[in-house]
């Protein structure tokens, strides 16, 4: 049982939706613990802070969209995100591609 899964949620709705990460990084970190919840965020954000920012946060919930429906498995996703980070603010697509290779 993972007890901060509920506890982020109760979180997350007393949230205003216009949080952005810059004003509020714990908002980008709570959102990011929640969709991807065995992914390492201390590596991947030491990987990648810069996805604090609202610039590349910005990209991050359609690139989930898309790794989720190449991989399937969440436990995929979440694996992969943590060692590659920049998954979740490039074309999913290309790097994907590119990693194939």
């Amino acid at each position: 049982m993972r007890p901060w899964k509920y506890l982020s949620a109760f979180i997350m709705q007393g949230l205003p939706p216009h949080t952005h990460s810059s004003n509020f990084p714990c908002h980008t970190q709570v959102q990011l613990r929640l969709w991807f919840p065995s992914a390492n965020l201390t590596q991947l954000l030491d990987r990648r802070p810069s996805l604090l920012l609202e610039e590349e946060w910005a990209a991050v919930p359609a690139a989930r969209q898309q790794l989720l429906a190449m991989f399937g498995s969440q436990g995929s996703v979440d694996d992969l995100v943590t060692r590659q980070p920049l998954l979740l603010c490039e074309d999913v697509a290309e790097l994907v591609g590119e990693l194939e290779r």
